[in-house]
């Protein structure tokens, strides 16, 4: 999954991607808007939050199409592709409770771990039935996966500098 973000001056709208890459994005008022992928910035005043695709597909901001939006209208973008030499890593796994039990439903939080503020690659993204997992992050971060599930907790860091499956993450009570 991709975590969507569309900015207008300090005001921000966000969705996240279906499996087939689709989003959708409500209840904006008219206005002239740039679209992009990690386009959020901390507080207004932060960089940016690991490397940021504007529409059509550009990776600078000055560069990307204003999309105009006016009252009652909706939008199509039509094909929105990220840059291929934009690094990301495949992050996989498996979330269970203190009992070994898959840990179904768990809310997963992709966060940079480091020094400074903690900025949310994306998320929440859910595990499945067996309590797996998997997402992408950029590649070179420092990432904390924080799990969330009925009052209890797991977590697992790591620096996303390769694929990283198979971790493992146990819930346990807050």
């Amino acid at each position: 999954d991709t975590f969507d973000q569309v900015r207008e001056g300090e005001y921000g709208y966000s969705a996240k991607s279906d499996a087939d890459g689709m989003f959708e994005i409500t209840k904006m008022p008219p206005g002239r808007y740039v679209v992009g992928v990690n386009a959020r910035v901390v507080a207004g005043k932060g960089p940016d939050l690991g490397p940021a695709f504007f529409f059509p597909g550009v990776q600078v901001k000055e560069k990307a199409e204003t999309v105009t939006l006016g009252p009652g209208d909706q939008l199509g973008l039509g094909d929105f592709a990220l840059a291929p030499d934009v690094p990301f890593v495949e992050v996989s796994g498996t979330v269970v409770t203190e009992d070994g039990s898959a840990a179904a439903g768990a809310r997963i939080y992709a966060l940079r771990d480091g020094p400074g503020p903690a900025y949310q690659f994306g998320g929440p993204f859910m595990t499945d039935a067996q309590g797996r997992f998997t997402l992408a992050v950029p590649k070179g971060e420092p990432v904390m996966l924080k799990v969330l599930r009925r009052y209890t907790i797991g977590e697992a860091s790591f620096v996303s500098d390769a694929d990283h499956p198979g971790l493992w993450i146990v819930l346990k009570p807050m």
